[in-house]
């Protein structure tokens, strides 16, 4: 449970839910501990252990008593035109086999007073997938992100979309850009709509460096759609003195490495890797930082940024997602999403020339807008109360 924003939105619902049950979609991360409870919450085993691999010729499992809704989708959204719809939709339907065999599933759905249960879906993809599939449960809710919710970032196709929105009470977004492009897409769910920001929580404020040194922080998994390495394009044209620090590791990691060894002097590059989400926050209060970068391709409402803010760090970020509704000129920059490295170098150029005053100003704003709108154990309160209305 290493991600801060979850632990503070369960330590809210347990003041209004007596019993909570958590189902793991998975166990994903390389030698993470398999736990049984936490905050003395059960948690169950994951539906998956292990990576799913489907065999193309082995269909078995669509011969099941979902098989005609199977067909439908199948047959409606013309599915045999599009090799990534197939595997897409050929593995959704091989998990929700599987997820049906889990025993803690069958003993929830076999639950006689089905009025009384709250499933709630933290992701709009992943397990949430059985819910056009659950028959008598009058009270499901799904939280939607960005990846589970925008379809161009799922080949333009994300399975049975249309059945889970009939089937669910309540949609649940972290944006309003998220809302608006599910309402568009999809009419009559604008009833089941609500607006519920995740947040973070603060452990006091980060520092500026206080000398002629630019100190960058960033903060994100180290993959194309994030664009870290524009960040090490940019700083290697400044001829400003730069220390860059990005937390975080993944599949580019290693080229990221290799690419920061080739700084010129005047520039400094930290790259601690992977950090806990609940360490992070740490790493601010303990590091001296003048302004958080996010340079994504897309985002639903970073939480990178919102941890940023919590630490008072002003941020300069892609307009992308949700993003620009945490973050404008009062608390830093909001930059095209189309920039490339020149671009970039100009925007932190113009950001290191800012008056100390300014800049001070621009800090004390960050810390408001977090409190304002950003804030976890405000945020988690508000939807806490609602789940249980």
């Amino acid at each position: 449970m290493g991600q801060q924003w979850k632990i503070s939105e369960l330590t809210t619902l347990k003041k209004y839910f007596p019993e909570i049950i958590i189902i793991p979609h998975e166990y994903h991360l390389a030698g993470q501990e398999v736990i049984q409870e936490f905050m003395g919450i059960a948690i169950k085993a994951p539906l998956f252990t292990k990576q799913v691999y489907l065999k193309p010729r082995k269909m078995a499992h669509l011969l099941s008593p979902r098989f005609f809704i199977y067909l439908q989708e199948f047959l409606s959204k013309k599915i045999f035109l599009s090799k990534r719809k197939m595997v897409s939709f050929f593995m959704t339907t091989y998990k929700i086999e599987k997820m049906f065999q889990n025993e803690t599933i069958k003993e929830i759905i076999e639950k006689k007073d089905k009025n009384k249960i709250v499933l709630y879906f933290y992701w709009g993809a992943g397990s949430s997938i059985i819910i056009p599939f659950l028959k008598g449960f009058k009270n499901i809710t799904v939280r939607f992100h960005g990846y589970d919710l925008y379809e161009d970032r799922n080949a333009g196709y994300i399975p049975f979309r249309s059945q889970l929105l009939k089937k669910l009470s309540n949609a649940i977004f972290i944006s309003e850009h998220g809302m608006n492009y599910l309402n568009r897409e999809y009419k009559g769910i604008e009833k089941k709509s609500r607006l519920f920001r995740i947040g973070t929580v603060s452990k006091g404020d980060a520092h500026p460096g206080g000398d002629s040194v630019l100190r960058i922080m960033s903060c994100s998994s180290v993959k194309e759609l994030k664009r870290v390495s524009l960040i090490l394009r940019a700083i290697k044209k400044m001829d400003i003195p730069v220390a860059w620090t990005h937390i975080g590791g993944g599949e580019l990691f290693e080229e990221l490495k290799r690419e920061a060894e080739k700084m010129p002097a005047h520039i400094k590059v930290n790259l601690p890797g992977h950090i806990e989400s609940d360490h992070v926050l740490d790493f601010y209060v303990n590091k001296n930082a003048d302004v958080f970068v996010n340079v994504s391709s897309t985002e639903g409402v970073p939480v990178s940024v919102m941890e940023a803010l919590s630490a008072s760090i002003p941020v300069i970020a892609t307009d992308v997602g949700g993003t620009g509704e945490i973050v404008d000129e009062t608390v830093g920059m909001l930059i095209p999403a189309i920039i490339n490295e020149d671009d970039l170098a100009n925007y932190l150029l113009k950001f290191y020339y800012i008056p100390d005053v300014k800049k001070m100003e621009l800090r004390a704003n960050a810390k408001r807008r977090y409190e304002e709108s950003c804030n976890a154990d405000m945020l988690d309160e508000k939807f806490a109360k609602f789940l249980n209305s």
